[in-house]
């Protein structure tokens, strides 16, 4: 060391220090400053013989840290290879990088969430659309924060049921896989509420999938996206701006999507039965809707900041599948961006090749999709809490 005193790349701390044990050359005071540092140290850090997470060293003044034992505690990086792996996406909302891209009115909200739970101050908002999302309105108020039945009605109707017991479990697929992936969901959806594994599929079967939904984009099925509800009584384009398709799996034109679904599947319900699943163990997971197949005109489409089901739809899980090869967020924007309830953190998560998303579909992760300005497709899958599913079916079989 030759008596030279180590600082934390983030502050000005200089006890206590961990290094990275990659190159063992930046040192930090805390795990979350390693986090914050990472997107800077990682086009510094020498590559470890073998890729995967990178661990940090405990060191004390004056002590080699090739000496010191490794801290159980480990950060995920970013990593390219064949198998599934799993991908942190969750970053501290106070760097400032973080702000960029959110609508200006969103930025209290952001400020809101540091200090609180998001929604605090509208507790019984019942639309899927967050006041101020959009900064071409005035800003929202109190009476405009009405259910829209109808609205929810047709969305209800439209997202189907699926039995997971149905045929879609005929299709072969690689338990070992489907046992590694089930296992870094129930993890991260307990840690996180939000779990990200790329090389889902693998590149062949991805491009096959990728090739059938260009192909049925071509045949003009696809439809200006809906929403739950709408009683902000707003130009809906302005709110999302995709188009979508509806697929149950079973078409005969849909072989390789058909593959994908199945794979999912298998992957929530071993999530949901096996032994020790933390979070995913609150449900009983019977059924999914039909899979959403969205695209995103390369015309700066988007979806402001909304929550997937905040009328308890019985949507308790979000699955997307990204078909996006090459995709470069900087250039061609698109990146979706969460923001988990009661978190000082928000996930950005880019939409590239071969990526599945898991995340809590609830008002824990209230999410946006920034303006895209390259073709972007998407497969999303909604897998059903049964209790609540069939509470929202009789509530709207009441109101018929």
């Amino acid at each position: 060391m030759s008596g030279a005193v180590q600082r934390c790349e983030q502050c000005p701390a200089s006890q206590n220090l961990l290094v990275c044990s990659k190159c063992k050359n930046a040192y930090y005071c805390s795990k979350e400053h390693q986090t914050a540092d990472w997107r800077r140290h990682k086009t510094v850090c020498f590559p470890a013989e073998r890729p995967g997470d990178v661990s940090l060293l405990s060191v004390t003044p004056g002590q080699s840290s090739s000496s010191q034992p490794v801290v159980r505690e480990k950060i995920q990086a970013r990593r390219r290879v064949k198998q599934p792996v799993s991908v942190s996406p969750l970053r501290p909302r106070d760097e400032e990088s973080s702000l960029l891209g959110i609508d200006q009115f969103d930025v209290d909200a952001v400020l809101q969430e540091a200090i609180g739970p998001l929604l605090e101050q509208t507790p019984d908002y019942r639309c899927n659309i967050f006041p101020g999302s959009e900064p071409l309105v005035p800003p929202m108020t109190g009476e405009l924060v009405s259910d829209s039945s109808l609205g929810q009605d047709n969305f209800t109707v439209q997202l189907s049921n699926i039995s997971l017991d149905g045929q879609l479990q005929s299709v072969d697929y690689d338990m070992k896989i489907v046992d590694e992936v089930s296992r870094i969901v129930v993890s991260d959806m307990s840690q996180y509420g939000i779990c990200v594994v790329d090389n889902f599929l693998g590149e062949q079967s991805g491009l096959a999938v990728l090739k059938e939904v260009m192909e049925i984009y071509d045949t003009g099925v696809f439809k200006d996206g809906e929403l739950v509800s709408n009683s902000l009584n707003r130009d809906h384009k302005t709110i999302r701006s995709d188009q979508i398709t509806w697929l149950d799996g079973t078409e005969p034109v849909c072989h390789n999507i058909r593959m994908l679904i199945a794979k999912v599947d298998a992957v929530v319900t071993k999530a949901n039965n096996m032994v020790n699943n933390g979070t995913m163990g609150n449900y009983s997971i019977k059924s999914r809707s039909k899979a959403m197949v969205a695209c995103y005109p390369g015309n700066g489409a988007r979806y402001v900041k909304h929550v997937d089901n905040p009328n308890n739809d019985g949507r308790c899980i979000t699955a997307i599948y990204y078909l996006n090869r090459k995709w470069d967020v900087k250039q061609h924007g698109g990146l979706l961006r969460i923001f988990p309830r009661g978190l000082n953190h928000v996930a950005d998560i880019e939409p590239v090749f071969d990526r599945i998303l898991f995340f809590w579909s609830d008002r824990r992760n209230p999410h946006e999709v920034q303006p895209a300005y390259k073709t972007r497709y998407a497969i999303t899958l909604w897998y059903f809490d049964d209790e609540e599913r069939n509470k929202a079916l009789e509530s709207r079989l009441h109101r018929l």
